[in-house]
């Protein structure tokens, strides 16, 4: 999140939370605290915060944050990486494509991999893990 999307959250939870103490520097400061968090997901943390509570801290939106990040990877359709990748290419693969689900995308076999049918991922699987008995 960058300073003018602080500045735009600090006013969504002033709106909010009219009780909130929101002064000139509160948005310098949450933009230093919340660097590193998307500014759709501080919103939705926001919400779903201020529906439980009057006021609100930067480690709340934090805390919020990871939980609606860990229900969205936790929720998405499990993940197939492409065939052919080393362990290595296949690990940062699936952590992309994580971090990418995190993010709110949704990630399906079609459009992940042009050309690669879903029925062929099937067949991949059952190769890979032979017979089923």
């Amino acid at each position: 999140m960058n300073a003018q999307e602080a500045a735009v959250l600090c006013r969504y939870v002033k709106a909010c939370c009219p009780q909130q103490a929101i002064d000139d520097y509160t948005a310098d400061a949450w933009a230093d605290l919340l660097h590193d968090i998307r500014f759709n997901d501080a919103r939705d943390a926001v919400r779903a915060v201020v529906a439980r509570q009057p006021f609100i801290a930067p480690s709340e939106i934090r805390a919020e944050v990871a939980r609606i990040r860990a229900r969205r990877i936790t929720e998405h359709p499990p993940l197939t990486p492409p065939p052919g990748l080393s362990d290595t290419d296949e690990r940062a693969w699936l952590g992309d494509a994580r971090r990418r689900i995190g993010d709110g995308e949704t990630i399906d076999c079609d459009s992940a991999y042009p050309g690669l049918q879903k029925r062929d991922i099937t067949a991949l699987v059952a190769a890979a893990t032979g017979p089923t008995l």
